[in-house]
């Protein structure tokens, strides 16, 4: 069973509305195949008029109400027709739940990633020696962590060099990075896995900026051919 980010799956208006409507819910969905549609559709209260009345009252509040006796049977007594879905194509990055639970390596390391996340995001707005940013998460941070951990090739968004998971350089095993830095979500549109090295290098600077010390690094240009900012 595959779970899909709703928005793929359904028309772009009706994302569009879910998400003013109803922000942050339904971020992912099972994809239905097939259905059917009641023809005549009546008011609960008409068709299951017993059962209805219990809805929303203790015991029954929150809980799901089975529907029985003569409300069972009228209910199974209404016109239905076959509902025709339109088709969509697959989609590229669904998520296997079970595939994640079935592969111990990539689980823990999406878990350990995950927990870095949120362990910086409680700590956010916090005074220490310095104000630490106010940061995000979304809640299915493992789910996403381990759709990225499970590419192959893994390599660094930032290096574009292989990632290894649990590699026995610690400073080559991957590591969460926002995208933009002065950004604190940690989205799937400001988050990126990365050498745990050139997390650190980045650190708080632009993706343009580390790149550019990385071009200059990678070039092995020495010390006094390095433009210090004054005019000699």
């Amino acid at each position: 069973m595959k779970t899909y980010r709703t928005e793929q799956l359904i028309p772009a208006e009706s994302w569009s509305w879910a998400q003013q409507h109803y922000p942050g819910q339904w971020e992912y969905s099972f994809w239905v195949v097939d259905g059917w549609h009641i023809t005549d559709l009546p008011l609960s209260s008409t068709i299951v008029p017993r059962e209805y009345e219990k809805i929303g009252r203790y015991p029954h509040r929150g809980m799901v109400v089975e529907i029985t006796g003569g409300d069972r049977e009228q209910l199974l007594g209404l016109n239905i027709s076959h509902l025709s879905l339109s088709r969509i194509a697959a989609v590229d990055d669904a998520i296997t739940l079970s595939s994640l639970r079935n592969n111990p390596n990539i689980n823990a390391e999406a878990v350990r990633i995950a927990n870095l996340v949120y362990n910086r995001v409680e700590a956010s707005g916090i005074l220490q020696q310095r104000m630490a940013p106010e940061r995000s998460a979304p809640s299915d941070l493992v789910l996403r962590v381990g759709l990225l951990l499970a590419k192959n090739p893994l390599v660094c968004s930032l290096c574009s060099g292989l990632m290894h998971i649990r590699p026995a350089n610690r400073l080559l095993q991957p590591s969460p990075d926002r995208i933009e830095s002065s950004n604190g979500d940690y989205g799937p549109n400001n988050f990126q896995l990365v050498h745990l090295a050139c997390n650190l290098a980045k650190n708080r600077f632009t993706v343009a900026e580390f790149q550019e010390w990385l071009t200059l690094a990678s070039a092995g240009v020495a010390p006094e051919q390095c433009d210090s900012g004054h005019d000699d």
